[in-house]
């Protein structure tokens, strides 16, 4: 049997165990059984179609249609969009027509999906003004900021047709598109719910293929290039120490590990909905042996700060962080007794021994992109990759990795490019913040989203400290930041959402809200 049939069928296996174990897990407190059924569907379909079309451009095509007829049957689409994110890597592929254009532009499954999911849910919202326009919140502008500087610089450092082309077509479907319908197209509790769940069963079923590769040093997604007939220089079988570092569909090994660490932040929220103890522990360890498997260091700092932040927002924090470390106390001893022990203390950060070149670089990195910034501060330079500074860092190959989306930033648009770019983290996990305090029930689910929301931001921003925004990064972010933006608006609307499932309280005091809650977005009149 080839290779990509073998790899179909184990993917198939795990996807299927995890859905009819998902069922349980958040149907139908989150997800209705309907919509469950109906991405499930999906979900297979499309991982059928790129195993088996055996053409990219087929694939495309047959995806679209696939996809143009799903959108009409689904009401958040959001929710869709998370449902089926992950389920075949993004390799892009360049459309080339004749004529005088004999490059089109680059797209990948996640630009398709921007494309066939999100653009049409953009008009329509658009076109329903229901919600708030865009440019009015204060996230907007400092997002909109950001993009001005980066179409400019496109245009500066190319011709006007490939400036525009990639100052604006992939940012609008990068950035904008998932920024916006994430930040309009929820309004009530339960709309994150169902989108959060949706991602949530994506990470689960990337975490048991990632732990499966883990163990069996066999990357399941690798074959489905060849079988399209395209060549993604991203992918490729990476080792830390002796073990295999899983990627699942992600193409390299940090953004599985961004994704899965992300799912975890989201997995609080979701659980609040399920009410099966058991499924709820399992879910959890699923999620866990999952954000093992890439062995990346930086994806583990990030989901323990953003548990500390959702724990120290929330009521009697310390008795819970407390608690949290008892059973870690409890759980270590057993872990270190086994082999497996002397390899989760080596893989540490600061601690383990393992690959201690990857900090040296990373501090190497820093060091000498100080010096190349320095000589064009305000807005970078397109050419950095040329300095004599950053070539010296370049391997055998002549490939210089930018392990640091902040250092990448600062290195081709400048540091008034970097500081807008933080900027829309820090204004939305203010204004997450603000609302969060001003919810009068912290008990509620209302309460726990934000501090959801608000401890992925803070995972978001360490994690891509440590990668450039490669492969689903930059998807996830910009949507978790247009999470931010809905969870502020639907706080200061203020209205009760009759959807709360939290238990054993009120619906009324569950979801209820300060109605005096300020407008901090609002620029001065």
């Amino acid at each position: 049997m080839p290779e990509y049939l073998r790899s179909l069928v184990v993917i198939l296996v795990f996807s299927t165990v995890v859905f009819v174990f998902a069922k349980g897990f958040v149907c139908p407190g989150a997800v209705s059984p309907v919509a469950f059924n109906f991405r499930r569907k999906l979900w297979f379909a499309i991982t059928l179609i790129a195993f088996l079309s055996h053409s990219y451009l087929l694939f495309l095509i047959v995806t679209a249609i696939t996809l143009s007829v799903a959108i009409k049957r689904e009401t958040n689409r959001l929710a869709l969009y998370f449902a089926i994110m992950f389920a075949v890597p993004s390799i892009p592929y360049e459309l080339e027509v004749g004529g005088a254009i004999r490059y089109l532009f680059t797209i990948d499954y996640l630009r398709l999906l921007s494309m066939v999911i999100l653009l049409p849910t953009y008009l329509a919202i658009k076109k329903a003004r229901s919600a708030p326009r865009f440019g009015s919140l204060l996230p907007d502008k400092v997002l909109l900021t950001y993009l001005f500087i980066q179409l400019v610089l496109y245009l500066k450092a190319s011709t006007l047709i490939q400036g525009l082309r990639i100052g604006f077509l992939y940012p609008f479907l990068g950035v904008f598109l998932p920024y916006y319908v994430a930040s309009r197209s929820m309004t009530a509790v339960r709309d994150f719910r169902d989108a959060l769940a949706a991602y949530v069963i994506a990470a689960l079923i990337m975490s048991s293929i990632g732990f499966f590769e883990f163990l069996r040093h066999w990357l399941l997604y690798t074959s489905v290039e060849s079988t399209l007939g395209v060549d993604w220089a991203l992918t490729g079988y990476l080792a830390r120490g002796s073990d295999l570092r899983a990627q699942a569909s992600m193409g390299q090994p940090i953004p599985l590990g961004y994704a899965l660490a992300i799912g975890i932040g989201y997995w609080y929220f979701v659980v609040r909905s399920s009410a099966t103890k058991s499924r709820n522990a399992g879910s959890l360890a699923l999620l866990g042996l999952g954000i093992l498997s890439p062995l990346s260091r930086g994806p583990w700092v990030g989901t323990a700060a953003g548990f500390i932040v959702y724990t120290i927002t929330g009521s009697r924090s310390m008795s819970r962080l407390l608690k949290v470390a008892m059973v870690g106390a409890a759980i270590a001893p057993l872990i270190f007794l086994t082999p497996l022990g002397d390899k989760v203390i080596n893989y540490l950060p600061w601690v383990g021994g393992a690959e201690t070149k990857t900090v040296d670089y990373r501090s190497e990195l820093l060091t000498q992109s100080i010096l190349v910034i320095k000589r064009n501060p305000l807005f970078g330079a397109p050419n950095f990759m040329a300095a004599p500074e950053l070539q010296q860092l370049a391997t055998g190959a002549g490939f210089i990795d930018i392990v640091s989306t902040y250092i990448g930033i600062a290195l081709a648009q400048g540091l008034i490019s970097l500081a807008v770019f933080v900027g829309i983290f820090v204004s939305v996990a203010y204004l997450v913040f603000s609302a969060m305090r001003g919810t009068a029930d912290k008990e509620s689910e209302r309460h726990q989203l934000g501090r959801v929301l608000l401890g992925n931001l803070v995972c978001t921003a360490i994690v891509i400290g440590t990668v450039s925004s490669i492969s689903v990064i930059p998807v996830i972010y910009w949507s978790l930041l247009g999470l931010g933006v809905a969870y502020v608006e639907m706080c200061r609307r203020g209205e009760v959402d009759a959807g709360d499932v939290t238990k054993g309280m009120p619906r009324a005091s569950a979801g209820s809200t300060k109605r005096s809650l300020p407008r901090p977005w609002m620029p001065p009149q």
